[in-house]
Protein backbone atom coordinates (compact mmCIF):
# COMPACT_ATOMS: atom_id res chain seq x y z
CA UNK A 1 0.00 0.00 0.00
CA UNK A 2 1.47 3.24 -1.05
CA UNK A 3 1.00 6.38 1.06
CA UNK A 4 -0.20 9.39 -0.85
CA UNK A 5 2.26 12.27 -0.75
CA UNK A 6 0.71 15.45 0.61
CA UNK A 7 0.81 18.26 -1.85
CA UNK A 8 3.05 21.07 -0.70
CA UNK A 9 2.31 24.72 -1.29
CA UNK A 10 5.30 26.69 -2.48
CA UNK A 11 6.29 29.47 -0.02
CA UNK A 12 5.04 32.92 -0.82
CA UNK A 13 7.75 35.32 -1.85
CA UNK A 14 8.68 37.85 0.86
CA UNK A 15 7.06 41.21 0.37
CA UNK A 16 9.51 43.97 -0.28
CA UNK A 17 8.82 46.66 2.38
CA UNK A 18 10.02 49.32 -0.03
CA UNK A 19 6.97 48.60 -2.16
CA UNK A 20 4.76 50.11 0.56
CA UNK A 21 7.08 52.77 1.95
CA UNK A 22 8.23 54.41 -1.27
CA UNK A 23 4.73 55.27 -2.59
CA UNK A 24 3.84 56.70 0.84
CA UNK A 25 6.98 58.86 0.94
CA UNK A 26 6.40 60.04 -2.61
CA UNK A 27 2.82 61.00 -1.84
CA UNK A 28 3.89 62.80 1.35
CA UNK A 29 6.58 64.71 -0.52
CA UNK A 30 4.13 65.79 -3.22
CA UNK A 31 1.62 66.98 -0.59
CA UNK A 32 4.38 68.88 1.25
CA UNK A 33 5.41 70.66 -1.97
CA UNK A 34 1.79 71.56 -2.74
CA UNK A 35 1.26 72.93 0.78
CA UNK A 36 4.55 74.87 0.59
CA UNK A 37 3.61 76.52 -2.72
CA UNK A 38 0.11 77.23 -1.43
CA UNK A 39 1.54 78.98 1.64
CA UNK A 40 3.83 81.16 -0.48
CA UNK A 41 0.94 82.15 -2.75
CA UNK A 42 -1.53 82.71 0.10
CA UNK A 43 1.00 84.97 1.84
CA UNK A 44 0.69 87.46 -1.03
CA UNK A 45 -3.06 87.94 -0.60
CA UNK A 46 -4.93 90.60 1.37
CA UNK A 47 -6.29 87.85 3.60
CA UNK A 48 -2.78 87.04 4.85
CA UNK A 49 -2.11 90.69 5.69
CA UNK A 50 -5.44 90.88 7.53
CA UNK A 51 -4.57 87.76 9.54
CA UNK A 52 -1.16 89.18 10.46
CA UNK A 53 -2.72 92.48 11.52
CA UNK A 54 -5.27 90.67 13.71
CA UNK A 55 -2.59 88.56 15.41
CA UNK A 56 -0.36 91.59 16.05
CA UNK A 57 -3.31 93.62 17.33
CA UNK A 58 -4.31 90.82 19.67
CA UNK A 59 -0.76 90.45 21.00
CA UNK A 60 -0.05 94.18 21.34
CA UNK A 61 -3.46 95.19 22.68
CA UNK A 62 -3.59 98.12 20.23
CA UNK A 63 -4.69 98.34 16.57
CA UNK A 64 -1.63 97.56 14.41
CA UNK A 65 -1.52 98.28 10.66
CA UNK A 66 0.69 96.46 8.14
CA UNK A 67 1.29 97.81 4.61
CA UNK A 68 2.77 94.62 3.12
CA UNK A 69 3.45 91.07 4.29
CA UNK A 70 4.83 87.95 2.66
CA UNK A 71 6.74 84.72 3.32
CA UNK A 72 10.37 84.15 2.35
CA UNK A 73 11.31 80.78 0.78
CA UNK A 74 12.37 79.53 4.26
CA UNK A 75 8.87 80.59 5.51
CA UNK A 76 10.16 83.50 7.60
CA UNK A 77 7.61 86.33 7.66
CA UNK A 78 8.51 89.77 6.27
CA UNK A 79 6.41 92.79 7.22
CA UNK A 80 6.70 96.30 5.81
CA UNK A 81 5.18 99.46 7.25
CA UNK A 82 4.16 98.11 10.67
CA UNK A 83 2.54 101.07 12.43
CA UNK A 84 0.27 102.42 15.14
CA UNK A 85 -0.69 106.08 15.51
CA UNK A 86 1.07 108.94 13.74
CA UNK A 87 4.85 109.39 13.85
CA UNK A 88 5.08 112.36 11.46
CA UNK A 89 4.39 114.79 14.34
CA UNK A 90 5.11 114.56 18.07
CA UNK A 91 2.02 113.91 20.13
CA UNK A 92 0.55 110.71 21.46
CA UNK A 93 1.98 107.18 21.54
CA UNK A 94 2.88 105.80 18.13
CA UNK A 95 5.37 103.65 16.28
CA UNK A 96 6.42 102.90 12.73
CA UNK A 97 8.77 100.07 11.77
CA UNK A 98 9.92 100.14 8.15
CA UNK A 99 10.70 96.41 7.90
CA UNK A 100 10.22 93.58 10.39
CA UNK A 101 11.54 90.04 9.93
CA UNK A 102 9.97 87.26 12.01
CA UNK A 103 11.85 83.98 12.27
CA UNK A 104 9.93 80.97 13.54
CA UNK A 105 10.29 77.20 13.76
CA UNK A 106 7.62 74.75 12.63
CA UNK A 107 8.53 72.15 15.26
CA UNK A 108 8.08 74.76 18.00
CA UNK A 109 4.72 75.77 16.54
CA UNK A 110 3.54 72.18 16.94
CA UNK A 111 4.54 72.13 20.61
CA UNK A 112 1.96 73.86 22.85
CA UNK A 113 4.53 74.82 25.51
CA UNK A 114 7.13 76.32 23.19
CA UNK A 115 7.18 79.74 21.57
CA UNK A 116 7.37 79.35 17.79
CA UNK A 117 8.83 82.84 17.29
CA UNK A 118 12.61 82.68 17.75
CA UNK A 119 13.82 86.03 16.40
CA UNK A 120 12.43 89.49 15.67
CA UNK A 121 14.59 91.79 13.52
CA UNK A 122 13.51 95.41 13.04
CA UNK A 123 15.13 97.64 10.42
CA UNK A 124 14.44 101.36 10.51
CA UNK A 125 11.64 103.20 12.26
CA UNK A 126 10.55 105.40 15.13
CA UNK A 127 8.78 104.84 18.45
CA UNK A 128 6.92 107.52 20.44
CA UNK A 129 6.31 106.67 24.09
CA UNK A 130 3.98 108.82 26.20
CA UNK A 131 2.58 108.57 29.72
CA UNK A 132 -1.17 108.25 30.06
CA UNK A 133 -3.34 109.69 32.85
CA UNK A 134 -2.33 106.83 35.18
CA UNK A 135 1.36 107.40 34.54
CA UNK A 136 1.75 104.26 32.43
CA UNK A 137 3.97 104.58 29.38
CA UNK A 138 2.17 103.79 26.12
CA UNK A 139 2.35 101.74 23.96
CA UNK A 140 2.85 99.25 26.79
CA UNK A 141 3.98 96.52 24.39
CA UNK A 142 7.14 98.53 23.60
CA UNK A 143 7.68 100.54 26.79
CA UNK A 144 9.40 97.78 28.76
CA UNK A 145 12.05 97.05 26.15
CA UNK A 146 12.59 100.77 25.39
CA UNK A 147 13.16 101.60 29.07
CA UNK A 148 15.47 98.61 29.46
CA UNK A 149 17.60 99.77 26.51
CA UNK A 150 17.91 103.26 28.02
CA UNK A 151 18.85 101.89 31.45
CA UNK A 152 21.48 99.54 30.06
CA UNK A 153 23.02 102.48 28.20
CA UNK A 154 23.35 104.26 31.55
CA UNK A 155 20.50 106.73 30.91
CA UNK A 156 17.87 107.16 33.62
CA UNK A 157 14.66 109.13 33.86
CA UNK A 158 11.96 109.62 36.50
CA UNK A 159 9.01 107.35 35.75
CA UNK A 160 5.88 106.43 37.65
CA UNK A 161 5.65 102.84 38.77
CA UNK A 162 4.01 101.17 35.82
CA UNK A 163 3.50 97.68 34.51
CA UNK A 164 5.69 97.18 31.48
CA UNK A 165 5.83 94.17 29.21
CA UNK A 166 9.00 92.88 27.58
CA UNK A 167 9.75 90.30 24.94
CA UNK A 168 10.18 86.71 26.13
CA UNK A 169 13.84 85.77 26.60
CA UNK A 170 13.35 82.90 24.14
CA UNK A 171 12.84 85.48 21.41
CA UNK A 172 16.00 87.25 20.21
CA UNK A 173 15.44 90.90 19.33
CA UNK A 174 17.60 92.58 16.69
CA UNK A 175 17.16 96.32 16.11
CA UNK A 176 18.81 98.37 13.38
CA UNK A 177 18.32 102.11 13.01
CA UNK A 178 15.29 102.81 15.22
CA UNK A 179 14.68 106.11 17.08
CA UNK A 180 13.11 105.98 20.57
CA UNK A 181 11.40 109.14 21.87
CA UNK A 182 9.82 109.71 25.30
CA UNK A 183 7.15 112.45 25.49
CA UNK A 184 5.55 113.99 28.57
CA UNK A 185 1.83 114.64 28.94
CA UNK A 186 2.24 117.98 27.12
CA UNK A 187 3.90 116.35 24.09
CA UNK A 188 7.31 117.77 25.04
CA UNK A 189 10.35 115.61 24.40
CA UNK A 190 11.85 114.29 27.66
CA UNK A 191 14.42 111.86 26.30
CA UNK A 192 15.45 110.37 22.97
CA UNK A 193 17.77 107.71 21.60
CA UNK A 194 18.60 108.06 17.91
CA UNK A 195 19.71 105.28 15.56
CA UNK A 196 19.47 102.49 18.14
CA UNK A 197 21.24 99.21 17.33
CA UNK A 198 20.54 96.09 19.41
CA UNK A 199 22.12 92.70 18.83
CA UNK A 200 21.38 89.53 20.81
CA UNK A 201 22.72 85.99 20.89
CA UNK A 202 22.26 83.04 23.22
CA UNK A 203 23.72 79.55 23.54
CA UNK A 204 23.81 76.53 25.83
CA UNK A 205 27.24 76.00 27.43
CA UNK A 206 27.18 72.64 29.19
CA UNK A 207 24.17 73.00 31.49
CA UNK A 208 24.15 76.80 31.51
CA UNK A 209 22.43 79.40 29.35
CA UNK A 210 24.72 82.17 28.10
CA UNK A 211 23.23 85.37 26.65
CA UNK A 212 25.07 88.20 24.93
CA UNK A 213 23.74 91.63 24.03
CA UNK A 214 25.31 94.58 22.29
CA UNK A 215 23.66 98.03 22.46
CA UNK A 216 24.67 101.07 20.48
CA UNK A 217 23.07 104.49 19.96
CA UNK A 218 24.34 107.25 17.71
CA UNK A 219 22.96 110.25 19.63
CA UNK A 220 21.02 110.90 22.84
CA UNK A 221 18.83 113.63 24.26
CA UNK A 222 18.24 113.71 28.02
CA UNK A 223 17.59 116.44 30.61
CA UNK A 224 17.66 119.09 27.89
CA UNK A 225 21.14 118.15 26.69
CA UNK A 226 22.33 116.33 23.59
CA UNK A 227 24.93 113.58 23.89
CA UNK A 228 27.08 111.59 21.53
CA UNK A 229 27.45 107.89 20.89
CA UNK A 230 26.80 105.39 23.70
CA UNK A 231 27.41 101.63 23.62
CA UNK A 232 27.24 98.72 26.04
CA UNK A 233 28.13 95.06 25.79
CA UNK A 234 26.48 92.77 28.34
CA UNK A 235 26.95 89.09 29.16
CA UNK A 236 24.63 86.92 31.29
CA UNK A 237 25.00 83.37 32.55
CA UNK A 238 21.78 81.79 33.78
CA UNK A 239 20.20 85.25 34.01
CA UNK A 240 22.98 86.73 36.17
CA UNK A 241 25.01 89.63 34.74
CA UNK A 242 28.68 88.67 34.70
CA UNK A 243 30.17 91.35 32.44
CA UNK A 244 29.38 94.88 31.29
CA UNK A 245 31.62 96.78 28.88
CA UNK A 246 30.93 100.47 28.21
CA UNK A 247 32.24 102.76 25.49
CA UNK A 248 30.92 106.35 25.51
Amino acid sequence: MTRKRRATTPPKPARDPRGCVLPFLSTTAIIAVIVYIALLLAARTDGFIYTVEQRLTQHAGIPVHVDRAWLKPNLDIVLEGVSFGETDTLGGPAFLFETVYLTWQIRRALHPRQRALTQVRVQGGQVHLQRDAQGVWQPVILAGDAHRIAQRLGLTMTTAAAAMRAMDHETAIQVEGVDLLWLNAHDDLEMALYNVQVGNASAQLLDRTVRYQELRVEQTFSAGATGGEHSRTLLWIDGVTVSVTAAD
